[in-house]
């Protein structure tokens, strides 16, 4: 199994060979950034600034497509990047110096980073740098304080899945169908999962209270029972992504 999308044909390829692989689910990471910049297009933003991984990074290389992709689609500009941050300190300074090398920057744009605090680093620099307003943030990855970020009026925009942990969740329901003798399919099964974009402190609040409580249930027990394909026989690959792409908890 693995919670990403799996880019080398050659690892690919072995995996795939392994008689106890059954599959994988990953986050449509191209889609998470093709829709923060159509969104920010919807605004007016046309030049913005990214911070991302060090390149030959999956998860952030496809998100930088995604963006890349609407840049040419739409008109707009990316004029700066940072990336490989480590700490907090880096996303204040980057988000400095793009204001400052850029007196017509429009958003600042995480697609991806192991830098703890960033993202709330970032909008702090563009409040403390009187852009607020002007300079817009948009990220993928929800985070706690975002409803904090809407509130103030720098966040126009976050991409995610729409619950904390869903695909190794689903993933697990795979492992755990093949596990007891009833896999759902004999071939490998890949399951994309659409992110969700959050533009607005109401939807950022409906999302933050039910995921505040981790005890939180992605489905109730009788729920369940149609992720068991013991117990629910119609269960194949087909209708495992219908599920997947039916929930929605908010």
């Amino acid at each position: 199994m693995a919670f990403r999308d799996i880019l080398d044909d050659d690892i690919r390829a072995l995996v795939e060979s392994s008689r106890f692989y059954v599959g994988r689910s990953f986050q449509d990471e191209a889609f998470a950034g093709f829709s923060l910049m159509q969104h920010l297009n919807s605004l007016g933003k046309t030049r913005v600034a990214i911070i991302s991984t060090v390149r030959g990074d999956t998860t952030g290389d496809q998100r930088e497509a995604g963006v890349l992709q609407a840049a040419r689609e739409f008109g707009m500009q990316v004029v700066a990047e940072a990336r490989g941050l480590e700490q907090a300190a880096d996303a204040t300074r980057a988000a400095e110096s793009f204001m400052a090398a850029h007196a017509n920057l429009d958003a600042i744009v995480i697609l991806a980073t192991t830098a703890t605090g960033a993202h709330d680093a970032v909008a702090k620099a563009i409040e403390d740098a009187g852009r607020a307003g002007q300079v817009s943030l948009a990220f993928v990855d929800f985070q706690a304080t975002m409803d904090e970020m809407f509130e103030s009026g720098v966040l126009v925009a976050a991409a995610g899945l729409s619950h904390w942990g869903y695909d190794p969740f689903m993933t697990f329901a795979k492992v755990a169908n093949a596990a007891s003798g009833n896999r759902i399919s004999q071939s490998a099964m890949v399951t994309p999962m659409e992110m969700t974009v959050i533009t607005n402190l109401e939807r950022a609040q409906a999302f933050l209270t039910i995921f505040a409580n981790h005890n939180a249930m992605y489905y109730t027990p009788d729920e369940m029972n149609r992720l068991i394909r013991a117990n629910n026989p119609n269960l194949t690959s087909a209708e495992f992504q219908r599920i997947v792409n039916a929930f929605q908890p908010y």
